[in-house]
């Protein structure tokens, strides 16, 4: 014996080489019992099966309880990935286990087995609801390797019914406060074919849809998940028993923050740089101003290019659009500093000739009266005086002929202008020349120092105001007590129940 197993004398090994073998009992009469139970438990089952789907039995034409009750579909999701999410289309994705229940009398069976896990073949012969998603678009079944789906057959006659189903459906969006919204995307479930009289649906529970733990969305955030039984009226007068599921989503805000909000709040600050560079510069500051336009139009508006041509402006419009405001505003700034420095300059060369003019003329009088005054004996201090007079008679000439020309045959009116003269050439004779406090040069210094002061202070309010009144002051446009927001089945005729599958979020 020990040379038939191993040719081995030491008695240890020699004993773990028997103990080996006998731990390995084979007993063939067992085997072939077993085999021929399995063999017979496979021909009743068979035999089962045959007997329930008979001609005689059952006609898969036919739903459960025909002619007496309507037969009750009780439905549930799991949910195993969810998106993309399309705002250019407006429809949403996800991949789901699709269950289903109902109880069919005529699959009734007693005997040991408790239930039936049979092939997907097995449900081409038995009758199944004709379930469709009324928003869908192109949803569709598994088949690799082979259709996922199958159905369990329990002896009171209840079917449980699974397929994996990746939808598509159809989410009308409202988009006044994209990219601060929250979304409602709508599941509609129900009957293409018959009315609630035959079948109605119903949730399963008080969590008919989860989501699995690890599904997460790179835009949004599952905020609640609302579900309703519903019986609505379509347009043909007809009624149909729907489910209805609304995923409560909301945008993710970081994104736009990374990459529209801060680099365009960056660029309007950039802007402000043309403030703090010499006046004179004008090349420099046109090529700030004109840079930062270009660069916030291509950063600001790209952002909506994954965004529907709607007829409205969302908030991030909104804030591009005052962005953009400020950044050409500083560019205006600029173009009224330099305006306002060439006109003050040129305002005070004109005063400049002016008065040069004037001095050469008051000069060649002086001379002239000085002389007189020598020849005729008079002192020569009092010519500034005369020359006072000399003016006061000239403006006298020029203002009779405008305000007294009407009225010169009149002695009295004359009497008046005069009179009103004397007393404004007093007081023109004795005010100064008046000259400008500030130098163009110094206007335009003022302009660029208060800008420096406005723009940021401006902008900071305008930010504050955005932010308060789009995460709080504007709603979102979801009724949250519209069990059927979004519904585009029928007119709703009666609401069932409620449920709030918010627990497993």
């Amino acid at each position: 014996m020990e040379v038939l197993l191993g040719g081995i004398g030491d008695q240890r090994t020699t004993e773990f080489t028997i103990l080996k073998v006998r731990s390995k009992p084979s007993y063939p009469l067992l085997e072939d019992l077993n085999s021929t139970l399995s063999k017979e438990i496979m021909a009743n089952t068979s035999l089962l099966l045959d007997s329930l789907l008979s001609e005689e039995n059952y006609d898969r034409r036919i739903r459960p309880g025909f002619g007496g009750n309507a037969t009750k579909i009780i439905t549930d999701v799991e949910i195993r990935s969810f998106g993309p999410v399309s705002e250019n289309d407006m429809m949403y994705s996800m991949d789901c286990y699709f269950r289903q229940s109902w109880r069919d009398e005529r699959l009734k069976f007693e005997g040991s087995l408790k239930k039936l896990s049979v092939s997907w073949q097995f449900l081409e012969r038995i009758w199944t609801p004709d379930t469709y998603i009324n928003n869908g678009k192109s949803s569709y079944l598994h088949k690799v390797s082979v259709p996922n789906k199958f159905v369990r057959l329990h002896g009171d006659g209840t079917l449980k019914y699974s397929m994996r189903l990746t939808i598509r459906a159809k989410c009308p969006m409202h988009l006044r406060k994209y990219p601060l919204d929250t979304q409602a995307c709508p599941l509609e479930i129900g009957s293409y074919a018959y009315s609630p009289k035959d079948v109605v649906f119903h949730w399963n529970g008080k969590a008919p849809v989860v989501i699995s733990k690890d599904v997460t969305l790179s835009q949004y955030e599952f905020v609640d998940i609302l579900s309703n039984n519903l019986t609505v009226e379509l347009p043909n007068g007809e009624t149909r028993s729907t489910l209805v599921t609304r995923f409560i989503l909301r945008r993710r805000r970081g994104y736009f923050i990374l990459q529209i909000y801060a680099p365009c709040s960056m660029i309007v600050g950039a802007s402000w740089v043309a403030f703090w560079i010499n006046r004179n510069d004008a090349a420099g500051r046109v090529a700030v101003g004109a840079t930062t336009v270009l660069t916030l139009v291509t950063m600001g508006f790209g952002g909506r290019a994954s965004l529907p041509k709607v007829n409205y402006a969302t908030a991030l419009d909104w804030f591009v659009v005052m962005c953009f405001s400020f950044v050409f505003a500083a560019m205006v700034e600029y173009a009224c500093v330099n305006y306002i420095e060439r006109y003050m300059a040129m305002r005070q060369r004109k005063q400049l000739e002016a008065r040069t003019k004037y001095e050469t003329r008051h000069e060649q009088v002086r001379l002239q009266l000085e002389k007189e005054f020598r020849e005729n004996g008079r002192d020569p201090n009092s010519v500034r005086l005369d020359l006072i007079r000399l003016r006061l008679e000239k403006e006298a000439e020029r203002e009779e002929e405008a305000d007294c020309e009407d009225v010169g045959f009149l002695a009295d009116f004359r009497a008046y202008c005069r009179r009103r003269r004397r007393h404004k050439y007093i007081r023109i004779a004795t005010q100064p020349e008046r000259e400008d406090a500030l130098t163009p040069h110094e206007i335009s210094g003022e302009v660029d120092a208060w800008a420096r002061i406005i723009f940021p202070s401006t902008f900071f309010l305008f930010m504050l105001c955005y932010w308060i009144l789009f995460l709080y002051l504007v709603d979102d446009e979801i009724d949250y007590s519209n069990p059927i927001g979004g519904m585009t089945l029928g007119v709703p005729l009666h609401v069932n129940n409620s449920n709030r599958s918010d627990s497993n979020l």
